[in-house]
């Protein structure tokens, strides 16, 4: 008779004292696909024979170059095997017999395809031993932003085999591929101490390639468990390890300079002096981003003499992934004329003709070059309608960008106008702005179409802040503080469905930091609401909880919402 295996995701449910492991949850089973029919050994099997040859029979015939590189056996073999695919069926052989007393975990994985190309549905487990018992300790958890579950893996490292493993050259002993949703279990694990990565593995080789793969660093070390399995939240991100390297420098005029590089950089951060070929020092009044090229920065810089060819030495110079150089040096001659143009209104926040967009918005304003901030406040007027004044100044955030600082939120459901005077706009040489007059504007939703979100935070700790994703369009993300207590509230959402999610802000930089290597950087730690919530027009959406870092019965809860209607589902 003819059996089918499903791997219950979160548990290993017992039956005659053999656990059965199959898909992990994703919904119901895609029949327009293929699916597994048979499995041997029977799941659960213990005391198997060191020389067993396990097999996979599948509903469709089964394209032969997509099952070996979708294998993933733990432990792995020592003198490695082969797979055998007949038609319907993958046998693996072994190239030498099995230890003894081992735990034999065999992941199927989710890239074999059927003759048209068809994948499984989900990775597909099989554990059974050659002893006569099986490990059980297992490590649940939840990936955002993966590829598919095809491309994706989860990897272990034991803390009794590794001391500071490198996904890099280190392959991972044990393996998992995550469900549709990003639910993954490592089971049947050695009690141990586990470091966790998610890999998009496009080699197939079982290490991280850094230029072709996207990696999730862990937030911590784990101990794997039977009866308390821990929650590891992931995060995949493409890593940068490559600092960046200066393309060249070119004299604007007499008073400005533009460097360029491979990547953009932190203008903020870097120190850069200049002197010419007698050591005569060239004062750098101001480095800034330039607006109109990310890989590239402006200086401004006392007077220039004409002829003289200028040695730049750039200190700190750091690009947004946190590569660093130290130093790095170039030469720049200087350009005689003076600067006779003036700045250029670049970009604007909201956009021009955005609409539905939050009264609590924050307006800003960006330039070509370093303008003179104190002459925008009678420049640039935010209208309510076509007349009325709103109540507010402008501020410098920086000499090119500059950012509206109101009174009071905007009001609902109204249209607002930047009214601009360029000719009002002046370079920090004194140059004005060579467009004309100039009006955009921008709408707000409608106060009536918006409601409020508040709750508590279970357990919170230190540094906690709570996201609130809208999930349909327009797109609203929204971030506030959990307060001590565990309070957080939210004004003004427009009504819809959001998604609640958590972060520790350990560096209190106001972004979930994902880790890095060189050395390792663990994650900050996140956690997932499994519930979304919806928030009504005119209405107050009160205490809605939300646990950190994962509600007790988060397991069964995340079972129920795998195998329930795709609403429910997190998406990535």
């Amino acid at each position: 008779m003819k059996s089918f295996y499903r791997f219950a995701f979160f548990g290993i449910l017992l039956l005659a004292s053999c656990a059965k492991q199959g898909y992990p949850p994703g919904g119901p089973v895609d029949r327009t696909g293929h699916v597994v029919l048979e499995v041997y050994p029977t799941p659960g099997s213990v005391n198997v024979p060191h020389n067993v040859k396990p097999s996979l029979k599948l509903s469709e015939w089964i394209q032969r170059n997509s099952v070996e590189n979708s294998i993933f056996i733990s432990p792995e073999p020592i003198d490695g095997y082969r797979v055998k695919v007949g038609d319907k069926k993958a046998t693996i052989i072994f190239n030498s017999p099995l230890q003894e007393n081992r735990t034999i975990v065999i992941t199927f994985g989710a890239g074999i395809s059927d003759v048209n190309g068809n994948q499984m549905p989900a990775s597909f487990v099989l554990a059974f031993a050659t002893g006569e018992q099986m490990d059980s300790s297992r490590v649940t958890g939840y990936i955002r932003n993966m590829d598919t579950p095809a491309s994706t893996w989860i990897w272990a490292y034991p803390e009794s085999e590794f001391t500071n493993p490198d996904p890099r050259i280190d392959r991972a002993p044990f393996a998992t591929q995550p469900d549709v949703s990003g639910f993954f279990e490592l089971g049947f694990l050695p009690r141990d101490n586990y470091r966790i990565f998610g890999v998009v593995e496009a080699r197939r080789n079982r290490l991280w390639d850094v230029a072709r793969e996207a990696i999730a660093f862990p937030p911590e070390d784990v101990q794997a468990s039977a009866v308390a399995p821990p929650v590891v939240s992931l995060r995949m991100e493409t890593v940068d390890l490559e600092p960046p390297e200066l393309r060249g420098g070119e004299g604007l005029h007499r008073q400005g300079m533009r460097l360029s590089f491979t990547e953009p950089v932190r203008s903020d951060l870097m120190e850069i002096s200049g002197q010419d070929s007698l050591g005569n020092r060239l004062s750098i009044i101001d480095i800034t981003q330039n607006p109109a090229d990310s890989n590239a920065i402006l200086l401004t810089t006392g007077i220039q003499r004409e002829g003289n060819v200028y040695q730049l030495q750039l200190n700190n110079v750091q690009d947004y992934a946190g590569n660093r150089v130290d130093s790095l040096t170039i030469e720049v001659t200087a350009i005689p004329v003076s600067d006779t143009l003036g700045p250029h209104l670049t970009w604007t926040h909201p956009a021009a003709g955005a609409v539905d967009v939050s009264p609590e918005t924050m307006v800003k304003i960006g330039f070509s070059e370093p303008v003179t901030m104190t002459t925008l406040n009678e420049a640039i007027q935010v209208l309510e309608g076509d007349s009325i004044v709103a109540d507010g100044i402008w501020l410098a955030a920086g000499s090119t960008i500059a950012r509206f600082k109101s009174i009071e939120s905007f009001k609902g459901n109204q249209t607002y106008i930047l009214n601009i005077n360029n000719a009002l706009i002046k370079d920090i040489f004194g140059n004005p702005s060579p467009d004309s007059l100039q009006q955009i504007s921008f709408s707000t939703f409608n106060a009536d179409a918006a409601g409020s979100l508040s709750g508590q935070v279970v357990d919170p700790i230190p540094d906690l802040k709570i996201v609130a994703e809208r999930m349909s369009a327009p797109a609203i993300v929204k971030e506030a503080l959990v307060e001590p207590d565990g309070d957080y509230a939210f004004e003004q959402l427009l009504a819809g469905y959001y998604r609640l999610w958590l972060y520790q802000d350990s560096d209190s930089d106001g972004k979930l930091s994902t880790g890095g290597i060189d050395p390792l950087r663990f994650a900050e730690s996140f956690s997932i609401s499994l519930d979304s919530v919806r928030v009504r027009s005119r209405w107050e959406t009160e205490d809605v909880q939300i646990y950190w870092p994962y509600p007790p019965d988060w397991e069964r809860r995340v079972l129920q919402k795998s195998e329930g209607s795709p609403e429910t589902l997190i998406n990535n």
